[in-house]
């Protein structure tokens, strides 16, 4: 088991890795001739909100998230927590800088995704995985 102490100024720097290698990837992007798209819908890319109340929407959630990960002590908690908050805010920061999200890697010729997308289903991967060995070592399947 992992008993790394992993407090709240560990969780911002990380977030804050996290965040700044988002940002850097799109603008390289941007900077040359890599293919990417560009997506203006919120939440996968299949809902049109007005970008204050999608800011709204992601300073509750983000508020949620972190309010959590000071109640939660596991350190697979706060992974998942510390990906899906980085996910999240990069993808409003680029929303706010940019008026939308930079998609550049391809997935199987079917989609784009960038890394903050990539951070968010991490989160999740982590968290439903964490949550299956739970049920498994408490016995509850």
């Amino acid at each position: 088991m992992l008993t790394h102490k992993f407090n709240a100024i560990s969780f911002l720097i990380l977030s804050l890795i996290l965040i700044i290698s988002d940002q850097f990837s799109r603008a390289y992007v941007l900077d040359t001739e890599i293919a990417y798209q560009k997506n203006s819908l919120f939440i996968l890319g299949l809902v049109n909100l007005n970008k204050w109340v999608y800011l709204l929407l992601v300073v509750v959630f983000v508020w949620f998230l972190i309010k959590n990960f000071q109640q939660n002590k596991g350190i697979f908690q706060k992974i998942t927590l510390l990906f899906i908050v980085s996910g999240v805010i990069s993808q409003a920061i680029s929303r706010i800088w940019y008026g939308n999200v930079i998609d550049f890697i391809n997935i199987l010729n079917v989609t784009y995704v960038n890394l903050a997308d990539l951070y968010i289903v991490c989160g999740v991967v982590v968290f439903f995985i964490y949550s299956s060995i739970s049920k498994v070592e408490r016995g509850t399947h």
